[in-house]
């Protein structure tokens, strides 16, 4: 299961350890990879994120899908992933992501 290959639409498939975050674009979404590699695929967030919900990923805002394990910081409203982006972080989901990121750190 930790290498399994998850697919994320037309002919792309990834394993989710090696996914820092998507982002949301309408009825797309951007993929954004470890190693520096970003794709576009038509597949909507709300999709992917049934998908990857069992691999620590959480959904930090309407446009942000990001894997708890690659999260370098968190300040107000956002996170700073290990690529150095950023990602927003909604008043509403922000308790719920803090709590994801302590219960991962134990």
């Amino acid at each position: 299961m930790k290498n399994e290959k998850i697919k994320v639409g037309g002919f792309h498939s990834v394993v989710p350890k090696n996914v820092v975050f998507f982002e949301a674009d309408v009825n797309y979404s951007h993929v954004y990879l470890k190693n520096g590699m970003r794709f576009t695929v038509a597949t909507t967030l709300k999709s992917l994120e049934a998908r990857f919900k069992p691999f620590d990923f959480y959904r930090s805002h309407k446009k942000f899908l990001i894997n708890v394990h690659e999260v370098e910081s968190c300040g107000n409203y956002e996170v700073q992933l290990i690529n150095q982006q950023m990602a927003l972080v909604s008043r509403r989901k922000l308790n719920g992501l803090l709590e994801r990121i302590k219960s991962k750190a134990s």
